[in-house]
């Protein structure tokens, strides 16, 4: 549970840090901050997991090895023709920009797919 909450840690400080960038998301960034929160306050037995689309490419696949070496990962893109419209992306960024979050009125509210583990139940 431990090594499953480093890693969510890591991944809702990396959506932060892209939604603090985005418009009108300021829902999703506080939701983002409670978990974040939550995650500093978890006993041993408990982990967030984030599962299924809301993960968006890179957690449904090994994006996060895949972009270990940025160079590489450039290249490769460029090379296998995976970003049809590069200039809506800068270097280094996500590839490509999935982040599936419910909308309410047409305005970003919930990230998807955050779930509570739980070793103890059951």
């Amino acid at each position: 549970m431990k090594i499953i909450n480093r890693f969510s840690t890591r991944r809702l400080q990396l959506l932060l840090s892209w939604y603090e960038q985005a418009e009108s998301c300021g829902k999703v960034k506080e939701l983002i901050k409670r978990l974040l929160n939550l995650c500093d306050r978890l006993n041993d037995d408990m982990a967030f997991l984030q599962i299924g689309f809301g993960t968006g490419w890179d957690g449904i696949t090994y994006g996060e090895l895949l972009q270990s070496d940025e160079i590489w990962f450039e290249r490769m893109v460029s090379a296998l023709r995976l970003q049809r419209r590069r200039s809506n992306r800068l270097s280094g960024d996500s590839f490509p920009k999935s982040r599936k979050v419910e909308f309410i009125n047409k305005v970003p509210n919930n990230p998807l797919g955050w779930v509570l583990l739980n070793r103890d139940c059951g």
